[in-house]
């Protein structure tokens, strides 16, 4: 089931604070990604920040303020747009680049996409490098799945 935008988030409205921790970008994502239940990419599986025929967004898209996103970020990683000043972006994008950058390989990896397990798991390891409490995920799940 994909996400639809019409619809409210499963797990309640989640809003992300203007200065947000490491964890709360990790619990935030991680809300997004199980409730999305698909990865933003276009046509030919090339991941997007924002997947525009469905409203999707990747890991990172989902935290780029909509007045901070442009077309000019596809195809470029998070710590390209980082060292590059490629747009203006909040600072805790560049602050927590590496640990956005590993929730980007979560998503772009189409395997961690099977089942809510593979996701779990997938989350989990990113967490446990990151020393971040992913107690979060054992309620989380992909429906259908």
């Amino acid at each position: 089931m994909l996400w639809n935008p019409q619809h409210e988030y499963r797990y309640h409205q989640i809003v992300l604070p203007e200065d947000p921790t490491a964890q709360d970008l990790f619990d935030f994502i991680a809300r997004h990604l199980f409730t999305q239940g698909a990865r933003s990419a276009d046509d030919r599986g090339q991941c997007l920040y924002r997947e525009q025929t469905q409203n999707l967004k990747c890991a990172i898209g989902a935290v780029i303020p909509d007045d901070a996103y442009n077309l000019d970020m596809e195809g470029n990683t998070i710590y390209a747009l980082c060292t590059y000043n490629m747009v203006t972006l909040p600072k805790y994008i560049s602050k927590y680049q590496r640990l956005l950058g590993n929730l980007q390989e979560v998503h772009d990896y189409k395997c961690n996409w099977e089942s809510t397990q593979d996701m779990r798991c997938a989350l989990k390891r990113v967490g446990k490098n990151r020393n971040l409490d992913t107690t979060i995920l054992d309620s989380l799940y992909f429906i259908g799945r």
